[in-house]
């Protein structure tokens, strides 16, 4: 039988584990963290940073067999080797209970044979430690679907045939990070761009845990940027309260999916309830690349970021 004193140890306990978990926090507790470098070259930059999607065959080499509860996200993911990124890559299929025809797909081809995907490009860098990733390098198959990786196909909108545009949508009771926490987080991470003597380009960053996030958005400017596989709007970010959090980023909209379609025909102060996750953003990089020479030093602000939007909803 527990004492008083014992008691009231074990219910601190308790307590803490709560808050870590509320955090997302129990899975980094205690790892290790380092800086993690992505070699890229400005080829890749400049044909990625204004589109939304990746077009790849990618060589399964590890997947889950069953999709993850919808309180652990609700995906499917596998690991593998792209013919068109080299780099260790992971795709996601996003609320895969509703996509059974392409979980199929992936798990058929599995050590086997490369799958044909259709999905937003994503690179982010999750905490971990110390590791460089490089543009072009060999890649070993993968041991198992969540290797160490910056490159995701994520979400993933096709599979062979397969459309998946319905599954682009909010998991229902997957827990969503504030949009406060998620966005100053962001901002608060370093990130050094240097351009090496080969002409790669070098980002260097710590990582970031955080993913999807709902908030509101206001369209800003002359409304919807054409992509040739979707739109992008620059708009201010607001918590679902209204509250201002962010007075300029840039959301990418996937062709074929609903929140694609609202995108396509926003005016300015037009306001959105998005669902969305982030990645790097190629044309921010390539714009500091550009402005190396500002005494402002944009090589050494901090991660650049942009927003996949998943589901919006006109306010």
């Amino acid at each position: 039988m527990l004492t008083t004193s014992r008691r009231q140890a074990h219910s601190l306990c308790v307590a803490v584990v709560a808050v870590l978990i509320t955090c997302g926090s129990v899975a980094f507790a205690g790892a290790p963290t380092g800086q993690i470098e992505i070699v890229l070259t400005r080829e890749f930059i400049l044909e990625y940073k204004d589109r939304a999607t990746i077009d790849t065959c990618m060589f399964v080499d590890h997947s889950q067999k069953r999709p993850n509860s919808p309180r652990q996200g609700g995906a499917l993911r596998f690991a593998g080797r792209s013919d068109v990124v080299e780099l260790a890559a992971v795709g996601f299929i996003i609320n895969a209970r509703d996509a059974r025809d392409a979980v199929k797909h992936v798990n058929e081809f599995e050590g086997d044979a490369c799958v044909e995907l259709t999905g937003a490009w994503r690179l982010w860098c999750q905490p971990g430690p110390a590791q460089t990733f490089r543009l072009g390098d060999k890649q070993r198959p993968q041991k198992s679907f969540d290797p160490p990786h910056v490159f995701e196909v994520h979400p993933i909108v096709k599979v062979e045939q397969v459309d998946l545009d319905a599954t682009w949508k909010t998991t229902r009771g997957y827990p969503l990070t504030s949009p406060w926490q998620a966005i100053e987080a962001y901002k608060d991470t370093p990130c050094h761009i240097r351009v090496n003597t080969d002409d790669t380009i070098s980002i260097t960053t710590p990582g970031t845990p955080y993913d999807y996030s709902q908030f509101i958005i206001e369209v800003l400017g002359d409304g919807p940027e054409i992509m040739t596989d979707g739109v992008a709007l620059y708009a201010s970010v607001h918590d679902t309260k209204g509250r201002l959090i962010e007075r300029k980023n840039r959301l990418v909209f996937v062709e074929g999916t609903t929140a694609e379609s609202l995108a396509r025909s926003a005016k300015s102060g037009d306001r959105f309830r998005v669902t969305a996750v982030p990645r790097m953003s190629l044309k921010l990089i390539q714009w500091r690349i550009e402005n190396a020479d500002d005494p402002a030093q944009p090589l050494n602000w901090h991660l650049p970021y942009e927003f996949v939007v998943v589901e919006a909803k006109p306010l």
